[in-house]
């Protein structure tokens, strides 16, 4: 699922989270956040799973740092930009819900 996106889309993720992470500062570098914070990293080496994605995506805003933040700012730009262009992602989701529900 995530290795069907767009590279550009792919690319345009691994600055932000770089920048993000190097780093680690702020809510990131809390213990409760390691998931999140492995799952940035991964983005910022662009070896990205659907797993990670599916965190990223459900992720509050203010887990990547303080709404003032620029450099949290310019990572959920990133992610909300490639829902927009990459809309699959999101629909993957909802399928097996909606398959479970019609089958109950």
């Amino acid at each position: 699922m995530w290795g069907e996106v767009p590279l550009h889309l792919r690319q345009a993720l691994r600055g932000p989270a770089h920048q993000l992470v190097t780093p680690v500062r702020g809510p990131l570098g809390a213990k409760e956040q390691g998931r999140v914070l492995s799952a940035v990293r991964a983005a910022g080496r662009m070896r990205m799973t659907g797993a990670h994605w599916v965190l990223l995506l459900t992720t509050e805003r203010e887990a990547f740092g303080s709404p003032g933040s620029a450099r949290a700012g310019a990572l959920y730009k990133v992610l909300e930009q490639i829902l927009a262009e990459y809309p699959p992602l999101t629909q993957d989701q909802d399928e097996p819900a909606a398959e479970e529900a019609g089958a109950g």
